[in-house]
């Protein structure tokens, strides 16, 4: 009974439903947040509401934590990898499709004001036809998650990375947050201009290399 309320959200997320069926395009929705962050919390909650409300043929979402104001053991390269690439410097930020949307959270009774701000710029972008599109399958085996994907053309200009995201974590930060969804673990830049790529993440070997990572940040602090 517990963990149910630390599940419910502060509203209700009304299903997705496109006129004759969308464009056959997926929103990236990425959100700068962490487990030390107090103003975190509507934006998270935000992004929760978006996942209740979209599935994954219109919206792929991934969360990055970053040690704003204080260590995150959710943090690790990749984030902040991410970060340097986006030139983020607080928390919460949101960005939808690689455009930044004006950074700003607050509490958790400021949740359903922040889904609503997101919820219209994704049924926005919902609509417009997809660049390109992705044939891709994952296998987790032996300690790694191997992917294969292929492309219809290449998009000049744009990046292309394998993401590795872990579905829900469950940590209590100091925000209050228990269940964090769609964290961002790894990601790879595979060559945009291929027409198929390959990805293998070994898992031991980013949990070790997430540790390192948090230590280190510990250290220099």
């Amino acid at each position: 009974a517990l963990e149910a309320r630390w599940r419910e959200l502060p509203f209700h997320p009304e299903p997705f439903a496109p006129a004759g069926g969308g464009s056959g395009k997926t929103v990236l929705a990425e959100l700068f947040t962490g487990s030390e962050c107090p103003p975190c919390v509507a934006a998270d909650l935000g992004f929760d509401g978006l996942l209740e409300a979209f599935g994954p043929k219109h919206l792929a979402v991934l969360e990055y934590h970053l040690p704003i104001p204080a260590p995150d053991p959710l943090m690790n390269p990749a984030t902040k990898a991410r970060q340097d690439d986006y030139g983020v410097s607080s928390t919460p930020t949101p960005f939808f499709d690689g455009e930044r949307l004006p950074p700003g959270g607050g509490p958790r009774s400021r949740a359903e004001d922040k889904y609503k701000e997101y919820r219209v710029e994704i049924e926005r972008r919902a609509q417009a036809a997809p660049a390109v599109a992705i044939a891709a399958r994952a296998v987790r085996a032996a300690g790694a998650v191997k992917l294969s994907a292929s492309f219809d053309k290449s998009v000049p200009g744009a990046d292309r990375l394998a993401v590795l995201v872990e579905k829900e974590v469950r940590y209590r930060g100091s925000n209050g947050i228990v269940f964090h969804k769609m964290v961002v673990r790894a990601l790879q830049t595979l060559d945009p201009s291929a027409r198929t790529a390959e990805a293998a993440f070994d898992l031991a070997g980013l949990e070790r290399a997430a540790t390192r990572h948090l230590e280190d940040y510990e250290k220099e602090r």
